[in-house]
């Protein structure tokens, strides 16, 4: 009887298999159009085959790991790698330049591809440089003590003359 529901067990799930794989298969359509595959040196970064990356010197924790944005470790540097990989450049073809902040963000030429930093996107940075999406968005806040001179402040011209 053990063997019997084993069996079926097992017909069940091939049968399950198959219809999940059928459902995952390539649709066909009417439109076909194949996708541009990155490959390194398609692109037109400054060294052709390696992709440059800057970001803030000092690179700080939890970012990067240890001011080392090169080491992989870090929300940004992981972010930066898949980012460069997906563009068809793998670790080993990825130089990373640390720059001060102030240098980043002001209009110009820069010595690297692209930057990745956390920075807040405003209006006025936004004249100077070229954003991405945002891809960490975070809720900021003021933390006082209860009688504090700003402790009933609503907005950020309330904290003028914290």
């Amino acid at each position: 009887m053990m063997r019997k529901v084993s069996k079926i067990a097992f017909g069940t799930s091939l049968l399950l298999v198959a219809i999940s794989l059928t459902a995952c298969s390539a649709q066909s359509s009417s439109t076909t159009e194949t996708a541009a595959t990155c490959t390194a040196g398609a692109l037109p970064t400054l060294t052709s085959g390696v992709i440059s990356i800057g970001t803030d010197d000092p690179a700080y924790d939890p970012w990067f790991s240890n001011n080392d944005p090169s080491n992989a470790k870090g929300f940004e540097s992981a972010v930066a790698y898949a980012v460069a990989n997906e563009l068809g450049y793998p670790a080993d073809k990825v130089v990373w330049i640390k720059a001060p902040f102030n240098t980043v963000i002001q209009p110009g030429t820069k010595p690297f591809d692209f930057d990745i930093n956390q920075v807040s996107i405003t209006a006025e940075r936004a004249n100077a440089v070229d954003f991405s999406s945002g891809y960490y968005d975070v809720a900021q806040a003021v933390v006082t003590i209860k009688g504090s001179k700003i402790a009933n402040a609503k907005t950020i011209a309330d904290l003028a003359n914290a």
